[in-house]
């Protein structure tokens, strides 16, 4: 496989695509189904509830669906629904499969980085999916790439950004409030 330099290899679960592009429609039209059944029954304090609720589960499943690993020249960053863990390519040691399927990064200081996206379920072991992903990891870490990364020898591990998420969770809240001061005013 030719890979060019300043490609990204971006590895993730393939049901994890569709589910992304079936939950968040569903989850809207299920909160306006919600919402109009809430103002037709003339009880508006409980559909507030409902919406914060789906906009909140919508968020978290974002979130969950957006986890990944991204290889490109001279990073393995692995993302995962709370943390992001990056760190150059010289620093990472192997890829394995845990006993449960699931999938790790082993780096030189002896740390192991786990990827939630590859997190061993049953159709990924009926599928092949950890052993492809070790498989692409390894070509990756075989690849010759140029001069090593200098100013990123350590891992790092920072908070997941994920604006649409975060936007989501605190609109969900904001209702959630807003469903409390109507529930004290009626």
């Amino acid at each position: 496989m030719n890979r060019h330099e300043k490609e990204t290899i971006v590895l993730r679960v393939r049901s994890w695509k569709i589910l992304s592009m079936i939950l968040p429609p569903a989850l809207g039209i299920f909160g306006v189904a919600a919402v109009l059944k809430g103002l037709e029954a003339g009880g508006a304090r409980d559909f507030w509830f409902v919406v914060a609720t789906l906009l909140a589960l919508g968020a978290l499943i974002q979130r969950v669906l957006s986890s990944r690993v991204l290889l490109d020249s001279k990073t393995l960053t692995v993302i995962n629904p709370v943390f992001t863990y990056s760190c150059a390519r010289e620093f990472v040691r192997w890829p394995a499969l845990r006993d449960d399927g699931g999938l790790e990064i082993h780096l030189r200081d002896g740390r192991v980085v786990n990827s939630f996206a590859f997190g061993g379920s049953l159709i990924s072991r009926v599928m092949g999916t950890g052993p492809k992903v070790v498989g692409e990891i390894f070509n990756w870490l075989d690849t010759p790439r140029g001069a090593p990364v200098d100013d990123m020898r350590a891992p790092r591990r920072e908070w997941t950004r994920m604006p649409s998420s975060e936007l989501t969770f605190c609109l969900a809240a904001f209702l959630a409030v807003i469903g409390l001061i109507v529930r004290a005013v009626a």
